[in-house]
């Protein structure tokens, strides 16, 4: 493993530059985001990345989101790339993140994946939310099946046959099965997004699939002053913070803090990831 002394600050800075020249694909297609989770608090905490932060964190409708996962990849220059699981085959996440694939930022649980391991910004989708509790449950637990099943690791739950059963499939299941059933899975979260809900949620972590949003919180948006840029958070920001934080104005304790530098394997803003295959990541 290799270790190296870095300044956070210039991770931000090059997180910045992605979130530059994503604000601005969005604007030149019509496209509506918000500042999400850690980087809306930072936002409205500081005006700016929380110092310990490892990432700047983005929704979309989910409209939105489509269109911009479809753009082509001429849009993002030679050095982003749009990274999903249909534009890189190893990527195992079911949401998308714009990387600076001249720099490297490689995570210990994704040293053996052979794909695009630059810096990244995550961008998550906003996804309407039956209206019904029953039908709700139903596509919040579909939701959970398709994390497990797109990420490879069995669902974090409570429900000992939810997680037995996402564990079995996971273990025995071939590719061409795993993405037949991710395929049907993402359908069946995706089922009420042409339909007039009160509801929705974001496809993010685990504690974010359980979070029931409203989506008037979405409706519209604010600028706000966010590393000398002006950007959109949601109208409803402070019931969004208050509901996944609590009293978010108070600075957690370290343990409580978020970041996953830990999980850092390698850190480099000025070497591609690619230097390092057979290295550091597919050894």
């Amino acid at each position: 493993m290799e270790h190296l002394e870095f300044d956070l600050k210039e991770l931000h800075n090059v997180q910045l530059a992605l979130f530059k020249k994503f604000d601005l694909e969005c604007k030149k297609h019509g496209m509506s985001y918000f500042l999400g989770f850690g980087s809306l608090l930072g936002a409205i905490r500081e005006q700016k990345i929380i110092e310990w932060d490892d990432g700047i964190d983005i929704v979309m409708p989910y409209k939105d989101y489509e269109k911009l996962t479809c753009l082509p990849q001429a849009s993002w220059g030679s050095n982003y790339f749009m990274q999903t699981y249909d534009t890189d085959i190893c990527y195992n996440k079911y949401y998308a993140k714009l990387r600076n694939s001249s720099t490297t930022l490689i995570l210990a649980e994704d040293a053996d994946r052979d794909m695009n391991h630059g810096i990244p910004i995550n961008i998550y989708p906003i996804i309407n939310l039956s209206d019904n509790k029953d039908e709700r449950l139903s596509q919040i637990r579909n939701a959970k099946i398709y994390k497990a099943v797109t990420e490879g690791v069995p669902v974090q739950a409570d429900n000992i046959l939810m997680h037995a059963f996402s564990a079995a499939f996971i273990e025995v299941a071939t590719v061409q099965q795993k993405n037949r059933i991710r395929d049907y899975l993402k359908n069946e979260v995706l089922k009420f997004e042409n339909k007039n809900t009160n509801c929705c949620f974001a496809l993010a972590g685990t504690k974010s699939l359980d979070l029931v949003l409203f989506k008037k919180w979405f409706s519209s948006s604010e600028e706000w002053d966010f590393e000398g840029m002006k950007v959109k958070i949601p109208s409803g920001w402070n019931e969004w913070l208050k509901l996944r934080y609590g009293d978010y104005m108070k600075t957690p304790i370290a343990e409580l803090q978020g970041s996953k530098i830990s999980d850092f394997i390698t850190l480099n803003t000025h070497k591609p990831y690619t230097y390092y295959k057979g290295k550091t990541y597919c050894v």
